[in-house]
């Protein structure tokens, strides 16, 4: 796995990235939540091609400034512009329209995380996983996994605070 530097802030545990890397490899990948570009690095260091939506309005929280320049940076100087597709927009507004097939989608944004579990599902890809489930104060992904889940039985693993639902397996064999 590609080594990043400190520089890039995440939340991401060494073993959420390497299970996304992993999930990544030889894929194409739908990224919902790419901050400064950590996460959107270590899959498009293995992926066919990373598609990035993010607003990159602003970060951190306290005194929120842009992002984009700086997601930009870091993946030219990971050598990764060709491997990525940014799209600047809110990933609500972008989903529907979206076309495509994409293995991987990896959705890191909480606070919209049930609507966006929804939209992403709609793209039928092979693995969902989501950032931040069982986040004692970044709720969103917990419940909407959990909402989910009363919906339709996915299999899932759980890395860290990294859930990864298995959702061709269960589609294949509701299709049995």
């Amino acid at each position: 796995m590609i080594a990043l530097s400190p520089r890039i802030p995440t939340a991401m545990t060494p073993a959420e990235a390497l299970a996304l890397s992993e999930l990544a490899a030889g894929r194409t990948v739908l990224e919902i939540g790419s901050l400064l570009g950590y996460s959107t690095i270590v899959m498009a260091n293995v992926a066919k091609k990373v598609w990035a939506i993010d607003p990159h309005r602003g970060y951190p929280v306290a005194d929120p400034q842009p992002t984009l320049n700086g997601f930009l940076q870091n993946l030219a100087d990971y050598q990764m512009l060709d491997k990525v597709i940014p799209i600047l927009g809110d990933a609500r507004e972008v989903l529907p329209a979206l076309r495509g097939h994409f293995d991987l989608i990896f959705i890191d944004i909480t606070r919209h995380a049930g609507e966006l579990i929804f939209l992403a599902n709609n793209l039928d890809p092979r693995w969902i996983a989501l950032h931040d489930y069982n986040h004692p104060t970044w709720t969103g992904a917990t419940e909407a996994i959990d909402s989910f889940f009363l919906m339709r039985s996915y299999p899932m693993r759980i890395v860290d605070r990294l859930a990864i639902l298995d959702i061709a397996s269960a589609r294949d064999a509701w299709h049995e």
